[in-house]
Order: structure tokens, then C-alpha cells, then sequence
């Protein structure tokens, strides 16, 4: 739901949520 998850890099594990 990140605009990294967009990329599927950081889909798994969602550091960039915070």
C-alpha cells in the first residue's frame, strides 16, 4: 500500500509503512 510496494521491492516486508 506504499508507493514502494508499487515497485514489489518492499512488498513483503513493509518497512516502508512506517
Amino acid at each position: 500500500m506504499s508507493k514502494e510496494d508499487s515497485l514489489g521491492v518492499y512488498s513483503e516486508p513493509p518497512l516502508t509503512n512506517m
